[in-house]
C-alpha cells in the first residue's frame, strides 16, 4: 500500500508539472507525455486491483484488521479516481483543444497543411472515420 499511496503521490506532481508545461511543449510531444502519464496511471490501478483482491481475501478468512486495510485501500482507490480527474481537467482537454500541422505537401505549386486534432485520438468515431479516408486514399 505505500508504494501505491507514494506512486499516487509522483504520478499527482507529473500531472501538475505537465500541465504547468503544456503550453511551452509542441502538442506532439505533450501527447506523448499524457500518453505516458496514462499508462502509468493504467498500472497503478491495477496495482489497487490487486490491493482489492487481496483485502478480500483477508475478509474471506476473517482477518481482524480486514475492514481497516479495505478502508485504506478505498482512500487509495478515490485517490486515483481524483487524479483521473486531473488528468483530464488539466491535460487532456486542453490538449484536445488544440490545432497543429502535422503534414505538408506541395501540390501544384501550393502548399497544403494537413491539420489533426487531438479528436481523432480520443474519439473512435473520428477514429474510425480516419481509417476510412485513408484506405479509400490508398486505393
Amino acid at each position: 500500500m505505500k508504494q501505491v499511496d507514494s506512486r499516487l503521490e509522483e504520478l499527482e506532481i507529473r500531472v501538475e508539472d505537465e500541465a504547468r508545461r503544456l503550453d511551452r511543449l509542441h502538442p506532439l510531444d505533450a501527447k506523448h507525455n499524457v500518453d505516458l502519464l496514462e499508462q502509468d496511471i493504467r498500472q497503478t490501478e491495477q496495482a489497487i486491483n490487486s490491493l482489492f483482491g487481496d483485502v478480500q481475501s483477508l475478509r474471506e478468512g476473517r482477518y481482524p484488521q480486514a475492514p481497516e486495510l479495505h478502508k485504506r485501500v478505498q482512500k487509495l482507490h478515490q485517490r486515483w479516481v481524483a487524479l483521473r480527474s486531473l488528468l483530464h481537467s488539466r491535460l487532456i482537454t486542453p490538449l484536445s483543444s488544440i490545432s497543429f500541422p502535422v503534414e505538408e505537401r506541395t501540390v501544384t505549386r501550393q502548399t497544403r497543411t494537413v491539420l489533426e486534432t487531438r479528436l481523432v485520438d480520443t474519439n473512435a468515431h473520428f477514429r474510425q472515420l480516419q481509417e476510412c479516408v485513408e484506405w479509400c486514399r490508398n486505393k
